[in-house]
Protein backbone atom coordinates (compact mmCIF):
# COMPACT_ATOMS: atom_id res chain seq x y z
CA UNK A 1 0.00 0.00 0.00
CA UNK A 2 1.13 3.68 -0.62
CA UNK A 3 1.45 5.68 2.03
CA UNK A 4 1.15 9.35 1.61
CA UNK A 5 0.08 12.70 2.66
CA UNK A 6 -2.59 14.40 1.31
CA UNK A 7 0.00 17.50 0.38
CA UNK A 8 1.30 14.28 -1.64
CA UNK A 9 -2.00 12.94 -2.95
CA UNK A 10 -3.00 16.41 -3.82
CA UNK A 11 -0.22 16.61 -6.03
CA UNK A 12 -0.81 13.83 -7.69
CA UNK A 13 -4.17 14.79 -9.09
CA UNK A 14 -3.16 18.06 -9.85
CA UNK A 15 -0.14 16.54 -12.04
CA UNK A 16 -2.83 13.95 -14.09
CA UNK A 17 -5.56 16.73 -14.10
CA UNK A 18 -2.71 19.06 -15.74
CA UNK A 19 -1.85 15.96 -18.10
CA UNK A 20 -5.40 15.27 -19.26
CA UNK A 21 -7.01 18.88 -19.15
CA UNK A 22 -3.71 20.30 -20.95
CA UNK A 23 -5.27 24.25 -21.89
CA UNK A 24 -8.04 23.49 -19.97
CA UNK A 25 -6.74 23.16 -16.64
CA UNK A 26 -7.60 27.10 -15.94
CA UNK A 27 -10.72 26.54 -17.66
CA UNK A 28 -14.43 27.46 -15.46
CA UNK A 29 -15.88 24.33 -17.14
CA UNK A 30 -16.63 21.22 -14.07
CA UNK A 31 -14.33 18.51 -14.11
CA UNK A 32 -16.06 15.78 -16.60
CA UNK A 33 -15.00 12.90 -14.50
CA UNK A 34 -16.95 10.30 -16.39
CA UNK A 35 -15.35 11.44 -19.86
CA UNK A 36 -12.32 11.17 -17.33
CA UNK A 37 -12.90 7.65 -16.45
CA UNK A 38 -13.61 6.71 -19.70
CA UNK A 39 -10.77 8.24 -21.78
CA UNK A 40 -8.26 8.34 -19.37
CA UNK A 41 -8.38 5.45 -17.54
CA UNK A 42 -10.26 3.23 -20.17
CA UNK A 43 -12.93 2.28 -17.28
CA UNK A 44 -16.51 1.17 -18.79
CA UNK A 45 -19.41 2.76 -16.17
CA UNK A 46 -22.78 1.03 -16.04
CA UNK A 47 -25.56 0.91 -13.54
CA UNK A 48 -27.16 -2.31 -11.40
CA UNK A 49 -28.96 -2.74 -8.32
CA UNK A 50 -27.51 -3.14 -5.09
CA UNK A 51 -28.99 -4.25 -2.12
CA UNK A 52 -29.85 -1.14 -0.04
CA UNK A 53 -28.99 -3.24 3.10
CA UNK A 54 -25.41 -3.79 2.03
CA UNK A 55 -24.85 -0.19 1.78
CA UNK A 56 -22.94 0.03 -1.42
CA UNK A 57 -22.79 2.55 -3.93
CA UNK A 58 -20.39 1.35 -6.50
CA UNK A 59 -17.79 -1.49 -7.45
CA UNK A 60 -15.34 -1.68 -9.23
CA UNK A 61 -14.86 -4.71 -11.23
CA UNK A 62 -11.94 -5.31 -13.20
CA UNK A 63 -11.99 -2.22 -15.70
CA UNK A 64 -15.83 -1.67 -15.16
CA UNK A 65 -17.16 0.55 -12.56
CA UNK A 66 -20.44 -0.59 -11.30
CA UNK A 67 -22.82 1.81 -10.04
CA UNK A 68 -26.07 1.79 -7.41
CA UNK A 69 -28.86 2.24 -9.85
CA UNK A 70 -30.13 4.84 -7.14
CA UNK A 71 -27.30 7.14 -8.24
CA UNK A 72 -29.07 7.84 -11.64
CA UNK A 73 -31.55 10.08 -10.44
CA UNK A 74 -30.88 13.51 -11.42
CA UNK A 75 -30.80 14.67 -7.94
CA UNK A 76 -27.94 12.80 -6.97
CA UNK A 77 -25.37 13.72 -9.41
CA UNK A 78 -22.95 14.65 -6.47
CA UNK A 79 -22.70 11.29 -5.22
CA UNK A 80 -22.27 9.74 -8.63
CA UNK A 81 -19.82 11.74 -9.82
CA UNK A 82 -17.98 11.68 -6.13
CA UNK A 83 -18.43 7.72 -6.34
CA UNK A 84 -16.82 7.78 -10.13
CA UNK A 85 -13.56 10.12 -9.14
CA UNK A 86 -13.10 8.27 -5.36
CA UNK A 87 -12.68 4.64 -8.23
CA UNK A 88 -10.39 6.84 -10.60
CA UNK A 89 -8.83 7.83 -7.11
CA UNK A 90 -7.78 4.21 -6.51
CA UNK A 91 -6.27 3.58 -10.18
CA UNK A 92 -3.86 7.08 -9.79
CA UNK A 93 -2.62 5.65 -6.65
CA UNK A 94 -2.19 2.19 -7.43
CA UNK A 95 -0.26 3.03 -10.45
CA UNK A 96 2.21 5.06 -7.99
CA UNK A 97 2.79 1.11 -6.39
CA UNK A 98 5.05 -1.05 -8.01
CA UNK A 99 4.13 -3.86 -5.59
CA UNK A 100 0.29 -3.47 -6.21
CA UNK A 101 -1.68 -6.58 -7.12
CA UNK A 102 -4.92 -5.53 -9.12
CA UNK A 103 -8.26 -6.82 -7.09
CA UNK A 104 -10.94 -8.08 -9.05
CA UNK A 105 -13.60 -6.30 -7.07
CA UNK A 106 -13.70 -3.03 -4.99
CA UNK A 107 -16.56 -2.18 -3.29
CA UNK A 108 -17.14 1.32 -1.85
CA UNK A 109 -19.36 1.58 0.63
CA UNK A 110 -21.90 4.92 1.37
CA UNK A 111 -20.20 6.95 3.96
CA UNK A 112 -16.87 5.29 4.01
CA UNK A 113 -15.05 8.56 3.96
CA UNK A 114 -16.09 9.05 7.48
CA UNK A 115 -14.80 6.00 9.02
CA UNK A 116 -12.41 5.44 11.68
CA UNK A 117 -8.80 4.87 10.09
CA UNK A 118 -8.04 0.99 11.49
CA UNK A 119 -6.76 -1.00 8.74
CA UNK A 120 -5.00 -1.03 5.46
CA UNK A 121 -8.50 -0.85 3.67
CA UNK A 122 -9.85 1.88 5.43
CA UNK A 123 -6.38 3.82 4.71
CA UNK A 124 -7.12 3.29 0.88
CA UNK A 125 -10.55 4.72 0.85
CA UNK A 126 -9.28 8.01 2.75
CA UNK A 127 -6.52 8.15 0.00
CA UNK A 128 -9.70 7.55 -2.83
CA UNK A 129 -11.80 10.02 -1.34
CA UNK A 130 -8.91 12.73 -0.95
CA UNK A 131 -7.71 12.25 -4.63
CA UNK A 132 -11.42 12.17 -5.96
CA UNK A 133 -12.32 15.96 -3.94
CA UNK A 134 -8.87 16.76 -5.96
CA UNK A 135 -9.86 15.57 -9.40
CA UNK A 136 -13.34 17.16 -9.18
CA UNK A 137 -12.66 20.11 -7.57
CA UNK A 138 -8.92 21.76 -9.00
CA UNK A 139 -7.96 24.82 -7.05
CA UNK A 140 -8.34 27.51 -9.96
CA UNK A 141 -12.09 25.90 -10.22
CA UNK A 142 -13.21 26.54 -6.80
CA UNK A 143 -11.21 29.74 -6.35
CA UNK A 144 -13.20 31.10 -9.57
CA UNK A 145 -16.64 29.84 -7.96
CA UNK A 146 -16.14 30.88 -5.12
CA UNK A 147 -15.94 34.44 -6.06
CA UNK A 148 -18.60 34.22 -8.43
CA UNK A 149 -20.86 32.57 -6.59
CA UNK A 150 -20.95 34.39 -3.12
CA UNK A 151 -18.49 37.65 -4.87
CA UNK A 152 -16.11 36.48 -1.40
CA UNK A 153 -12.14 35.37 -0.73
CA UNK A 154 -13.48 33.38 2.48
CA UNK A 155 -16.69 32.25 4.03
CA UNK A 156 -16.87 32.33 7.54
CA UNK A 157 -18.27 28.95 9.66
CA UNK A 158 -19.28 29.07 12.89
CA UNK A 159 -18.26 26.25 15.68
CA UNK A 160 -17.16 24.41 12.40
CA UNK A 161 -20.84 23.90 10.96
CA UNK A 162 -22.85 26.65 10.71
CA UNK A 163 -22.78 29.80 8.14
CA UNK A 164 -24.80 32.45 7.18
CA UNK A 165 -27.76 31.66 5.14
CA UNK A 166 -26.46 33.91 2.68
CA UNK A 167 -23.42 31.28 2.62
CA UNK A 168 -25.47 27.82 2.57
CA UNK A 169 -27.11 29.68 -0.53
CA UNK A 170 -23.63 30.56 -2.21
CA UNK A 171 -22.00 26.86 -1.04
CA UNK A 172 -25.09 25.01 -2.56
CA UNK A 173 -25.63 27.20 -6.00
CA UNK A 174 -21.35 26.48 -6.27
CA UNK A 175 -22.30 22.63 -5.44
CA UNK A 176 -24.89 22.46 -8.47
CA UNK A 177 -22.56 24.07 -10.82
CA UNK A 178 -19.57 22.13 -9.87
CA UNK A 179 -21.72 19.01 -9.56
CA UNK A 180 -20.56 17.48 -6.21
CA UNK A 181 -22.26 17.52 -2.86
CA UNK A 182 -22.25 20.46 -0.32
CA UNK A 183 -20.46 17.84 1.66
CA UNK A 184 -17.53 17.53 -0.83
CA UNK A 185 -16.92 21.06 -1.41
CA UNK A 186 -17.58 22.16 1.98
CA UNK A 187 -14.55 19.85 2.70
CA UNK A 188 -12.45 21.29 -0.32
CA UNK A 189 -12.88 24.47 0.72
CA UNK A 190 -11.79 24.04 4.39
CA UNK A 191 -8.42 22.21 2.88
CA UNK A 192 -7.83 25.50 0.29
CA UNK A 193 -8.46 27.81 3.35
CA UNK A 194 -10.87 29.58 2.28
CA UNK A 195 -13.03 29.31 5.47
CA UNK A 196 -12.49 31.10 8.15
CA UNK A 197 -12.98 29.70 11.14
CA UNK A 198 -15.12 31.67 14.14
CA UNK A 199 -16.40 30.13 17.40
CA UNK A 200 -19.93 29.65 17.57
CA UNK A 201 -20.17 32.34 19.97
CA UNK A 202 -19.36 34.94 17.44
CA UNK A 203 -22.58 34.12 15.78
CA UNK A 204 -25.35 36.68 15.86
CA UNK A 205 -28.97 35.11 14.14
CA UNK A 206 -30.39 38.94 14.13
CA UNK A 207 -27.32 39.45 11.66
CA UNK A 208 -27.54 37.09 9.88
CA UNK A 209 -30.94 37.98 9.24
CA UNK A 210 -30.23 41.29 7.79
CA UNK A 211 -27.37 39.67 6.13
CA UNK A 212 -30.30 37.85 4.23
CA UNK A 213 -32.42 40.25 3.49
CA UNK A 214 -29.98 42.69 1.87
CA UNK A 215 -28.81 40.27 -0.62
CA UNK A 216 -32.66 39.23 -1.34
CA UNK A 217 -32.99 43.53 -1.68
CA UNK A 218 -29.66 43.13 -4.33
CA UNK A 219 -31.27 40.67 -6.17
CA UNK A 220 -35.00 42.50 -6.36
CA UNK A 221 -33.49 45.56 -7.66
CA UNK A 222 -31.83 43.50 -10.38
Amino acid sequence: MIIGTKVEFENLADYILRDYLGSEYESYKPFDVNAFAKDYLKLDISYCEFNPEDNIEGKRTGNQILLDQRLSEPTRVGERNFTIAHECGHDLINWQDPNYVPQQIINYRIRSQHKELKTENDFREWQANVVASCLLLRPCLVDWALFTFTHKEKITVFGGYLFHRVDRFGIRMMAQYLGVSQECLRYRLDRLGYLDHKPFSEYDPVMDMCLSWEVNQQWTRV
